[in-house]
C-alpha cells in the first residue's frame, strides 16, 4: 500500500520567541519506518508525523519553557511551554475498517482518541477523517457487537495520510496461549483469565467492552467475590505476598494485607480470610482486621456457606470454630482431622479425624452448640457422602470387604443403619434417599433392588425388585430404571407415578433434569419427567440439549437429497421447531440459549448463529479448538489457528 507524507516545513526564528535560553541542549531524531519518526529530547521521548533518516538535533529554550529543536537533517521543530511539540496546518486520515466475513462494512464508528473528531465507514468500510490539526494520533474502531480495534502513532499532516487496514471480529483475543483458568464473574459481566498454575500474568476483561486490563505479571489465588463485585488475588511470588482487591465498577486496585499467601472471599461478599502467620479477616468496606487467636501460618481452614463462621486447627490439634459476627471461639475435641465440611444452611459441620483416646471418629458439631455429636467410632477406614444435608448426613463404615451404609438425622441420637452393601444416592434435596443393593456378584447384577427411603419417616418402598440398571435425573426428582424384563420405565418422585418406555435405543436427561428424550425405533421422543407426557418428534435424529435446557438440537435428512441434512432446534416450552439451515460439524448453544455455536467441518469455521432466525456470522474462518466445556453464560472459547484464546459473544 502506497502512504502519502508530507513533510513538516516549520520555519520559525528563535528571536520570534520571548527569548532564547543560555545553551543550547543536544537531541535525536530517528526513522520508525511507518511515515512516523521518534524524537528524543530533555529525556523525553515523542513520535512525531514525517519520516527521515537518523539524525542530531539541538534543542534552545526560551525563558517560557518553550524552545525549537532543529536537525542535521533540516527537520525544525517546535515545542510549546508543556515541553510537547506543536505541529502547523491541517491533514486528512483516509483508510478501510471491515467486518470478518460480511459484505456490507457500514457503520463502523472511527475516532481519533482522545479528539471530538470522528466518522462512520461507508458500505465498503472506507472512512475519511478530515481537518485534523496536524500531529500523531491513535484511531478507534467500534462495531456492532465486534471486538474494537486500535491503531497507534497515525500521523495528520498537511495532506493525506493512508492508514493501515483494519478487521473487526465477532472474537477478541484473551490470552497468547491456553490459560490455565478462565472465570466468569457470577454478574456475568467480565472474566479473568489466569495464564498458568501458581503465580502468574492475571487479566480481568469487560465483556459488554471486550476490553481488559492486566491486573498483575505474579498473581495467584484469583476469586471473583460472590455478588461479582471484587476480584481477589495474591500479588507477588513469595510466600509473604499481598492481598489485593480490584472494584470491578471503579476499575482500581487496593492492597488490603501485607504477608499473605492465600486470601479467601466469604459469602457476604465484603469479608476477606486471610492465610499469613495467623488467621485474618479483613472488613474491606470498615478497612478493620481480626486476627483469629490460636492459628497459625500452618493452619488450613473451611468457612460456612453463609461466611458466619470458620473452621481451622489450633496448634494443639483441635478443630475450633469461630464465630465472625460474635468474635468468639468454641473448640471441639477431635485431633488430627482429616475432612471438616459445614452443612449447606451453615449451622452445623461435619470432622472426620481421631478423637482424644485416638480413635477414628465421624462427629457432628451443631455450632450453636457446646457439646456435639459423635456418630460413629471405627476401625479400618469410612467416608460421607459430600455434599452433605442439612437435615441429615449419610456415611459409610468398611469393613473388610463389606461395607455399611448408615444416616444421621438431625436431632437424633444415633445412626440408622441403612444395610449393607448399599449404593447411597441422595434424591429430592433433603427428602428421600435411592437405595441399590450391590446384588451377588460384579457381573451378575440381577437381584439387585431400588428402592427409595423417606428420610423424615424411615420408611422404604421397593421401585424395582429387578433392578438392572438405573439412571437418577439432575433434578433428583425422577428416576430411569430397567428391569431384568428388559423394559425402562420412567418413576416420577415421590408420588412414583410410573411411565413406561417401550424398545428404548438410547437417552438423555435436560441439564436441569426437567426433561427426557429417547429414542426408540422409527421415531424420538421428548418427554417431560414431572408428568410423563410425551411429544412425538417424528423421525429426527436429537444430538444435544442446550446449555439451558429450554431446547434440543436435532437433524433431519432432505428427502429428496439424502446427502444434506439440516439442524433444528426444539423449543421444549412452546413444542415448535425452528430450522437453522445446512449442518455440517458440531454444534452446542451458549448456556443462556441465545446462540447456536456451529464448527463446521471439514473447513473448521467457526460460525455464531441466531436460534430463531438461522441467521450466520462467521466468528472465525479456522479454528483448532472449540467444545462446549469452554462456554460460558453468554460467551464461547475458541482456540484460533492464528494462535491463542479467544473469545466470542451471544446474540444479545
Amino acid at each position: 500500500m502506497i502512504r502519502l507524507v508530507l513533510p513538516i516545513l516549520v520555519a520559525v526564528l528563535c528571536p520570534l520567541l520571548s527569548g532564547c535560553a543560555s545553551e543550547a541542549e543536544p537531541c535525536a531524531i530517528g526513522d520508525n519506518g511507518d511515515g512516523t519518526s521518534t524524537l528524543r529530547c530533555d529525556g523525553k521521548t515523542f513520535v512525531i508525523p514525517g519520516g527521515a533518516s537518523g539524525s542530531d538535533c539541538t534543542l534552545v529554550r526560551a525563558e517560557d519553557g518553550s524552545g525549537i529543536i532543529t536537525c542535521a537533517d533540516g527537520t525544525v521543530i517546535r515545542i510549546g511551554p508543556d515541553g510537547r511539540p506543536i505541529f502547523p496546518g491541517k491533514g486528512t486520515i483516509a483508510g478501510s475498517a471491515q467486518y470478518l466475513g460480511l459484505d456490507d462494512h457500514a457503520g463502523i464508528v472511527v475516532r481519533a482518541v482522545g479528539t471530538s473528531h470522528s466518522t462512520t465507514t461507508d458500505s465498503k468500510g472506507q472512512y475519511l477523517l478530515t481537518d485534523l490539526p496536524a500531529g500523531v494520533y491513535s484511531l478507534s474502531f467500534e462495531g456492532r457487537d465486534r471486538a474494537p480495534e486500535r491503531i497507534e502513532n497515525v500521523p495528520a499532516l498537511d495532506g493525506l495520510y493512508v492508514a493501515a487496514p483494519v478487521v473487526l471480529r465477532l472474537g477478541v483475543q484473551i490470552s497468547e496461549q491456553s490459560p490455565w483458568q478462565v472465570i466468569e464473574s457470577p454478574r456475568k459481566d467480565s472474566l479473568f483469565v489466569s495464564e498458568a498454575f501458581g503465580s502468574s500474568r492475571l487479566t480481568i476483561w469487560d465483556l459488554a467492552s471486550k476490553t481488559s486490563t492486566v491486573l498483575s505479571a505474579t498473581a495467584s489465588w484469583p476469586s471473583f467475590s460472590p455478588d461479582g463485585r471484587h476480584l481477589l488475588f495474591i500479588e507477588d511470588r513469595s510466600m509473604d505476598g499481598k492481598a489485593v482487591v480490584w472494584d470491578v465498577d471503579q476499575r482500581r486496585a487496593e492492597t488490603i494485607f501485607d504477608g499473605a499467601r492465600k486470601a479467601e472471599f466469604l459469602a457476604d461478599g465484603r469479608t476477606v480470610l486471610v492465610f499469613a502467620d495467623s488467621l485474618v479477616l479483613v472488613d474491606l468496606e470498615t478497612k478493620e482486621t481480626v486476627t483469629i487467636p490460636d492459628s497459625s501460618q500452618k493452619s488450613e481452614a473451611s468457612h460456612a456457606p453463609d461466611g458466619k463462621a470458620v473452621a481451622w486447627t489450633k496448634p494443639d490439634g483441635q478443630v475450633a470454630f469461630w464465630d465472625v459476627e460474635g468474635r468468639s471461639a468454641t473448640a471441639v475435641s477431635v485431633f488430627s482431622p482429616v475432612e471438616i465440611e459445614f452443612t449447606p444452611d451453615g449451622r452445623g459441620a461435619v470432622i472426620m479425624g481421631r478423637d482424644p483416646g485416638g480413635r477414628n471418629v465421624i462427629f457432628h458439631q451443631d455450632l450453636g452448640a457446646d457439646v456435639g455429636t459423635t456418630l460413629a467410632t471405627y476401625e479400618g477406614w469410612a467416608n460421607f457422602h459430600s455434599p452433605i444435608k442439612d437435615r441429615y448426613v449419610v456415611f459409610d463404615l468398611f469393613e473388610g470387604s463389606s461395607r455399611k451404609s448408615h444416616v444421621w438425622v438431625r436431632g437424633e441420637r444415633t445412626p440408622r443403619l441403612l444395610g449393607p452393601d448399599l449404593h447411597v444416592v441422595p434424591m429430592l434435596g433433603e427428602d428421600a434417599l435411592l437405595l441399590r443393593t450391590l446384588g451377588v456378584g460384579l457381573l451378575d447384577d440381577s437381584s439387585a433392588i431400588l428402592s427409595l427411603y423417606d428420610v423424615a419417616s424411615g420408611a422404604s418402598t421397593v421401585l424395582a425388585p429387578d433392578l438392572i440398571e438405573f439412571q437418577p435425573s439432575p433434578s433428583g426428582r425422577s428416576v430411569l430404571v430397567l428391569t431384568a424384563s428388559g423394559e425402562w420405565e420412567l418413576v416420577g418422585l415421590p408420588g412414583k407415578e410410573r411411565t413406561a418406555i417401550p424398545d428404548l435405543i438410547t437417552f438423555q436427561w435436560s441439564p436441569d433434569g426437567v426433561w427426557l428424550w429417547v429414542m426408540v425405533p422409527g421415531s424420538t421422543k421428548v418427554i417431560r419427567a414431572s408428568t410423563g407426557r410425551s411429544v412425538d418428534m417424528g423421525r429426527v435424529q436429537a444430538t444435544d440439549f442446550t446449555g439451558s435446557g429450554t431446547g434440543l438440537f436435532f437433524l433431519v435428512r432432505d428427502e429428496e437429497d439424502p446427502s444434506k441434512t439440516f439442524l433444528g432446534l426444539w423449543d421444549l416450552e412452546r413444542e415448535k421447531a425452528d430450522m437453522l439451515g445446512l449442518f455440517r460439524g458440531t454444534v452446542w448453544s451458549s448456556h443462556s440459549g441465545k446462540t447456536v455455536f456451529l464448527w463446521e467441518t471439514p473447513s473448521r469455521a467457526l460460525l455464531r448463529v441466531a436460534p430463531k432466525t438461522g441467521a450466520r456470522e462467521l466468528i472465525e474462518s479456522e479454528v483448532v479448538r472449540a467444545d462446549p466445556w469452554m462456554r460460558f453464560d453468554s460467551f464461547l472459547l475458541y482456540e484460533s489457528a492464528d494462535g491463542g484464546t479467544w473469545l466470542t459473544s451471544a446474540f444479545e
